[in-house]
């Protein structure tokens, strides 16, 4: 009966669980240059390096560098990047992207010299329109579309069986 619980047998909450890395972080007082240093160190290491660090017995590091170390020689054997682009983007961080294009505009003439070389003609530029007669205007306000049914008005719908 004690072990049950009740609204007022409840269990303690003992809240979320501290960060050990983060509280190393700030009780050693670790920078984020002290990190990118030591990253731009660990992937200078070649795997024989990398193997002793992790035999030795009587320096061991720090768990986070050893699961680095770990993942390292495993992408080694694979012949796999990904981790060591991940490291060194934390460490120097990521190459720039630049996109270098030229737009070079065609003049008029060489348009129309290379329509006369490829046979097109050349084509009307859609901004230069003639204005409407007030003829035209009236004719297609007034078009003559009586008489004419559509397909659809000219067919009958049957009632829907329910």
């Amino acid at each position: 009966m004690n072990t049950q619980f009740s609204s007022t047998n409840q269990p303690k909450n003992p809240g979320r669980r501290p960060n050990v890395f983060a509280k190393y972080i700030r009780e050693e007082r670790v920078s984020l240059d002290d990190i990118r240093a030591l990253i731009a160190s660990l992937i200078t290491y070649n795997a024989d390096e990398i193997d002793a660090i992790l035999k030795d017995k009587k320096n061991k590091p720090p768990v986070a560098i050893i699961i680095m170390l770990k993942a390292m020689v495993a992408d080694m054997k694979k012949g796999d990047t990904s981790n060591f682009d991940k490291l060194s983007d934390r460490a120097y961080g990521k190459p720039e992207k630049t996109i270098n294009h030229e737009i070079a505009a065609i003049s008029p003439d060489t348009l129309t010299r290379l329509n006369a070389i490829f046979g097109e003609p050349p084509k009307k530029d859609p901004r230069e329109r003639k204005p409407r007669s007030a003829k035209e205007t009236s004719e297609s306000k007034t078009g003559t579309t009586e008489g004419r049914q559509t397909a659809a008005r000219a067919t009958t719908r049957k009632p829907r069986a329910k």
